[in-house]
């Protein structure tokens, strides 16, 4: 790996939820990163996301090139695809064992540190991924919501999408009827990049603005240890309407 990685994560259950609903993995060496969140209202979320997390990180870990004797950004993103491919089937498995937790499914986004100065992702659904880099803060992924993909039709004016009432309907999750169709993409990789994963219940109530404050002064202090705690607290202040969950990562 040509850049040591260092990654954390901090998650709550929100002011409003009972339970949280997220998961989320980091692996040891630091070159793997998962969030998933659970559908709130669907039976068994909690369940569906973290039956999703053990399948992908269970699938990761037999891949050839996870163990480095492969580590091509096109070997890694086919590796990705099949790992989402074995958390949607995970889920379904529970579903067929236990038919009234029929309905629940997750999103899923991941990231795969590769040791060519890249990074491969894989989405589905609504939660994020973000790049900082030299201050400026870049969305990595799409969300997989009616609402979204209307905008981009041009169906409804962007203004209206955060309050439309189908703001929060995904297209597609994994673990929900028909296996999903991940976004599968590589991005490259420079020292000083922080990146960011995160569930809805972050990008709800906070705003790009203010992660890209939250990540540039932690950042700038030495600090992204307790970066992804001060993001839980912004959503917590803003209310904390849903389930919210961080993981940060930083290329030295």
């Amino acid at each position: 790996m040509p850049f040591p990685f260092e990654m954390y994560a901090a998650s709550h259950r929100g002011r409003v939820r009972p339970r949280n609903e997220d998961a989320w993995w980091l692996d040891a060496d630091g070159r793997f990163c998962v969030v998933a969140d659970g559908m709130g209202g669907h039976p068994a979320g909690a369940d569906a996301s973290a039956l999703a997390v053990e399948a992908f990180a269970r699938s990761l870990g037999r891949a050839p090139t996870a163990n480095g004797s492969v580590d091509s950004p096109r070997a890694r993103g086919e590796a990705m695809a099949r790992c989402v491919e074995a958390a949607h089937a995970g889920i379904r498995a529970a579903v067929e064992a236990e038919p009234d937790r029929e309905g629940m499914g997750t999103t899923l986004t991941a990231l795969w540190f590769g040791s060519e100065g890249d990074l491969i992702l894989a989405h589905v659904g609504d939660s994020r991924a973000y790049r900082l880099r030299d201050g400026r803060l870049e969305t990595l992924t799409r969300d997989h919501t009616w609402v979204a993909e209307a905008v981009e039709t041009g169906r409804i004016a962007p203004a209206a999408a955060a309050q439309h009432p189908m703001a929060h309907v995904l297209t597609q999750a994994v673990g929900v009827d028909m296996p999903p169709l991940p976004d599968v993409e590589r991005w490259d990789v420079r020292r000083g990049d922080v990146f960011l994963l995160c569930s809805d219940g972050l990008t709800g109530p906070v705003s790009d603005e203010q992660i890209r404050t939250i990540l540039t002064r932690a950042l700038a202090r030495d600090d992204l240890a307790a970066a992804p705690e001060h993001l839980v607290d912004a959503a917590l202040e803003g209310g904390g309407p849903d389930n919210v969950t961080a993981v940060v990562a930083v290329v030295r």
